[in-house]
């Protein structure tokens, strides 16, 4: 493992890592002789998971975005900006709001929003997915 560790400080992307684990993958979930760096790195992808990848959303916005689940099971792939405005409002969002939402939902990537694109700035593609086989279609 002193090797092995050797060769990553000579690394050009040695100064970006922050902590090294190097571990016997052969005793994982062997429980007395598992490498106690499992226990340790276990825990630091949970104190990550639980730290960093909790993004915490209004209500409302959950439900917003589970109505447009509905519409892309129901073969709905793209709505119009009034359209998600007014599911907005169903769902209790301020319409003037809505935008930030549908920004949110397209940062997470699981819906399209291009604002700032003339011919997609009033569309809201509810599956990404849909839009991309499309445009292998079309190229």
């Amino acid at each position: 493992s002193e090797n092995l560790m050797h060769s990553i400080e000579e690394k050009a992307f040695a100064n970006i890592l922050k902590r090294v684990c190097i571990v016997d993958n052969t005793t994982a979930g062997m429980e007395d002789k598992e490498d106690e760096t499992y226990k340790y790195l276990r825990e630091e992808i949970y104190k990550l998971a639980s730290e960093k990848l909790v993004v915490k959303t209004p209500i409302k916005w959950v439900l917003f975005r589970k109505v447009l689940q509905v519409l892309v099971r129901e073969s709905k792939n793209i709505i119009t900006l009034r359209e998600a405005c007014a599911i907005g409002v169903d769902c209790k969002i301020d319409a003037e709001d809505v935008p930030k939402v549908l920004m949110f939902y397209h940062e997470l990537g699981v819906i399209l929003f291009y604002p700032h694109i003339q011919g997609l700035r009033d569309k809201v593609i509810l599956s990404p997915k849909w839009f991309v086989d499309c445009l292998g279609k079309v190229l």
